[in-house]
């Protein structure tokens, strides 16, 4: 699943059924400083106003040497973020830990999307 601000930002969060949890990207933008290879962000998830979960994650690059920060949420914390996902009414808020401001998402579509990251985490091992 893809929210794009534009098209060097956005945040993909992946379902793959060969290992457990889901892996959320965050792009926000700016060229990959190299100050930042060894920073560890703190990744946040916010629903409807309420922090739901944080979890570490890894700063690198993507694309033209754009900075993205990621992390594989674990299996238990995959369930927490898509249950919310999926009952989300107005904004998702995922805060990367490199960026000054987090990625405001709209909650339109979060039920149907939050439905499909439900199936594939079923069928993951």
């Amino acid at each position: 699943m893809d929210y794009s601000n534009s098209m060097r930002s956005g945040v993909l969060i992946v379902c793959d059924t060969a290992e457990p949890g889901l892996m959320v990207r965050a792009v926000p933008g700016f060229a990959m400083d190299a100050n930042l290879s060894d920073f560890q962000p703190e990744m946040e998830f916010a629903v409807d106003g309420k922090r739901i979960l944080g979890q570490a994650g890894q700063v690198g690059a993507v694309g033209d040497n754009v900075a993205a920060a990621q992390t594989q949420l674990s299996k238990e914390n995959a369930e927490i973020f898509v249950k919310a996902f999926a009952a989300a009414q107005k904004q998702i808020a995922i805060k990367d830990g490199i960026s000054d401001r987090p990625f405001l998402l709209s909650a339109r579509g979060s039920t149907k999307a939050g439905a499909a990251l439900v199936k594939c985490m079923a069928g993951q091992k």
